[in-house]
């Protein structure tokens, strides 16, 4: 865009841009004011090739050019008029507003536009504006002016770049699996000698989980075979090499001129897409549903397994640990002259078992590089061995060092990523060392369930988010019906809560609530010194350790958060303090305008925050008061926290439900309505 002057005197320069520079050859748009174009100048001389000419030349009538002695506010506002007229009749078109506005300055009748102009266009001043109504849309940057304009050219690129733009090829290696190279593994497992493994590094649980880990993964790649696959980033998920094939097909009887060819063609790419498109939805159904078929249980072996012997004699240089073909090895534990004392938890292959099959296989596999695929398939030779590992951890009070290692992913939040606070770090960890977190789930389940908050409504079976928003609406609307009554809600906001969790605290609320000393330690070296490493695009940041904090990417961190809170606890007639996770919001149900014990457990719960170490976020904390007397009395004064007054609002969004201070659902509605408006239009 720019301002020309005198367009007919330039259609010789512009056509040899058009024609050998990328940036005006690859232009789709060029939009040129004050062209100095009247009727006695044909279409004819200003044509360009490969563009359609659009003119809209000044006349008396118009209201198109504002000189500098016109009048600022009433260019404007005739401005507005139009562009207002022409929004109301067409609501969903774009709109583009170019021109030379001298001292005029439209943005400030334009509200919804964006002007995209911030390059001088005259000297070192800016007067040729830019203005259009979609956010993030261009970036400028000037170009040499037309012929002795005054003018410089404004180039306008689009910010958004198609993503087939934006990322290359990228070739991939993966995994072919099949039934038969399952077999093959299970064939494998179940024929290795695993206390050879085991026994020689006695009760070192690191370098035991690591020689594990290192064999398990050699079976695998010497077992399943590979490919190499190349990823588009524009590939539809059914596209199959079938359909590339005839799509060349295709294309190749286009261009020879066979019209029987194509129409063949033609058909059979149509029936291909179709049944694609069906395999496709069949497969993701599947997946849906959860209908993953069971491995079935392997059938007698009738060869040694290779890889033991491979992967020994590469390791430890030698060649003996080889079974005989009809052996068939289950796991036992050693039988010592004086047996040790039991762990207080200890888990069973049976458990162990049940816990791999229930893994789901399209998930990403942790730091270890062990596929949750091949721990479900190989579960009934893998679950002895796992067994013993995960028995000597408890017994040692120690978690292996590679189990407690995570691989940060960084996932944007939003389209256009700009700094870190647009990303969500997804932390990656260990199939096994979820396996065993699930184990001891459910033995800390069975023994603090007395000590649970009742009013806890996360991490527990049956129990969700519609239950602790329908707990407080029944409480509030139960109170409100009794004459002179009014409810508070304050809403907390922690700043990282589970990042302030102090693995000491915890260990001794775990004693205090009946939980084995042993696997109070265990939980204790679980929390700490845990090894964290970042990956993005393909790099790998350097290894850093986390001690504080529940670490993300596991199963049993959120649940040990609800114990750590567990202790403090409120539920009178008055007064309820209710939790889902860390939202915490106390109910205070008012009467006669007494709000002593409302009051009084705010300031409580304040102090046991502070002794906690968990961070409360006076500036996000909300209150919002209902109250449906017709007479109000004067508005108590606000809850004060930290030295700093609560704000006090009319709606909040608890637990992704917008809850108004007349707890009707008109606020919740139209957020439902703007959301499914805005997601119509992608």
């Amino acid at each position: 865009m720019g301002n020309v002057r005198s367009l007919s005197n330039k259609t010789d320069e512009l056509a040899a841009l058009t024609r050998y520079q990328r940036e005006y050859r690859d232009t789709s748009l060029m939009l040129f004011t004050e062209t100095w174009l009247t009727t006695h100048i044909p279409d004819s001389a200003i044509a360009m090739d490969n563009f359609h000419l659009l003119r809209a030349d000044r006349t008396a009538e118009s209201a198109v050019y504002v000189p500098p002695s016109a009048n600022a506010e009433t260019a404007c506002e005739t401005l507005l008029s139009c562009t207002s007229t022409l929004q109301t009749q067409h609501p969903q078109a774009l709109f583009l507003i170019s021109g030379d506005f001298n001292h005029s300055s439209p943005a400030s009748v334009l509200p919804t536009f964006t002007q995209y102009v911030i390059c001088p266009t005259r000297d070192n001043k800016t007067l040729d504006l830019f203005f259009v109504n979609a956010k993030e849309a261009y970036s400028s940057s000037p170009l040499p002016p037309l012929g002795r304009a005054d003018h410089n050219i404004v180039h306008l690129r689009p910010v958004y770049q198609p993503i087939v733009h934006r990322q290359p090829v990228v070739s991939r290696v993966v995994k072919r699996w099949s039934p038969e190279s399952e077999e093959a593994l299970r064939d494998c497992f179940d024929t290795t000698v695993w206390t050879e493994l085991c026994d020689p590094h006695g009760e070192d649980i690191n370098a035991m989980t690591e020689c594990i880990t290192d064999y398990i993964n050699f079976c695998f790649e010497n077992t399943v075979p590979s490919r190499t696959v190349r990823c588009f980033s524009n590939n539809k998920p059914w596209i199959n090499p079938d359909i590339k094939a005839l799509l060349k097909e295709k294309k190749r009887a286009f261009k020879s001129g066979n019209k029987e060819g194509l129409r063949t063609a033609q058909k059979k790419l149509r029936r291909k897409i179709r049944r694609a498109k069906a395999a496709y939805r069949r497969r993701m159904e599947q997946q849906l549903q959860n209908q993953n078929i069971s491995a079935t249980h392997p059938s007698p072996h009738t060869a040694a397994c290779p890889h033991l012997h491979a992967w020994t004699k590469a390791h430890t240089n030698s060649s003996h640990l080889c079974l005989s073909p009809a052996h068939h090895y289950t796991w036992t534990h050693p039988s010592p002259s004086t047996p040790p004392p039991a762990p207080a938890l200890s888990v069973t292959a049976a458990q162990v078992r049940r816990e791999l099959k229930r893994i789901k296989t399209r998930k990403a596999a942790g730091p270890d590089c062990i596929s949750p695929r091949l721990l479900k398939s190989c579960a009934d030779e893998l679950c002895g061995v796992m067994g013993h590992v995960f028995n000597m951890s408890l017994k040692l009070r120690v978690v292996p060092q590679l189990w407690k290692t995570s691989c940060v992913v960084p996932v944007p939040k939003t389209p256009h990523a700009k700094d870190l606070s647009s990303f969500r770090p997804v932390a990656l960890t260990s199939h096994l060392m979820k396996t065993l977190e699930r184990l001891v789930l459910g033995h800390l389940r069975s023994t603090v369930s007395s000590a649970l908050d009742p009013l806890q409504f996360a991490y527990r079976p049956g129990i969700g988010v519609e239950d602790a928003v329908i707990f407080l609406l029944h409480r509030s609307l139960s109170h409100l019906e009794k004459p002179g009554c009014a409810v508070r809600i304050l809403f907390f906001d922690f700043s990282s809560a589970f990042n302030t969790i102090q693995p000491l605290l915890l260990r001794d609320k775990l004693e205090t609530a009946g939980v084995d000393c042993d696997l109070a330690e265990w939980i204790l070296d679980y929390l700490t010194n845990r090894p964290q490493f970042v990956r993005a695009r393909d790099c790998v940041s350097d290894l850093l350790t986390c001690s504080v904090g529940a670490p993300q990417g596991t199963v049993l961190a959120p649940f040990l958060f609800t114990l750590y809170t567990a202790d403090f606890r409120h539920n009178t007639d008055s007064c309820v303090l209710q939790k889902f996770s860390d939202d915490s919001a106390i109910i205070g149900l008012i009467t006669d305008d007494d709000d002593a014990e409302y009051r009084g457990l705010t300031q409580d719960f304040v102090d046991w925050c502070q002794q906690n170490h968990l961070l409360l976020n006076a500036g996000k904390t909300k209150e919002m008061v209902v109250d449906f007397r017709r007479r109000h009395s004067i508005a108590p004064p606000p809850v004060n926290i930290q030295g700093r007054d609560i704000e006090r609002v009319d709606s909040y969004k608890y637990l992704g439900v917008h809850l108004n201070n007349k707890l009707d659902w008109t606020h919740n509605t139209d957020a439902l309505y703007r959301k499914a408006r805005a997601g119509s239009t992608f």
